[in-house]
């Protein structure tokens, strides 16, 4: 568990507790390992992707798969998955080379 914000006091069991405070600027740092974690686990994606049109084209929807296959496999690196890690590499280079446009 973490220390208190060191600016408002603020630990991270109150932030989001339903009638808890939000914190200030600075718990968002000081606690960005916890939120971060704490979000993954409520949805499915951490990142923001914006917008997207209703028909998504065959580009966007390879570049939208590339880059949840990266983020699967650095979360498996970053677990020491390799097994895992080397599938999902193998996958990425299968989509690269189908869509060459995708990877950059």
């Amino acid at each position: 568990m973490s220390a208190p914000c060191p600016r408002c006091g603020t630990t991270v069991a109150e932030l989001g507790a339903p009638g808890g405070r939000m914190g200030c600027a600075v718990c968002y740092d000081h606690f960005r390992e916890e939120l971060t974690a704490a979000l993954a686990r409520r949805v499915e994606r951490v990142a923001h992707l914006g917008l997207q049109p209703t028909r998504e084209s065959a580009a966007a929807a390879a570049r939208r798969d590339l880059a949840r296959l990266r983020a699967l496999c650095d979360r498996a690196v970053a677990e020491e998955d390799f097994e895992a890690a080397a599938r999902l590499r193998d996958q990425i280079a299968d989509l690269q080379r189908q869509d060459p446009e995708a990877a950059s």
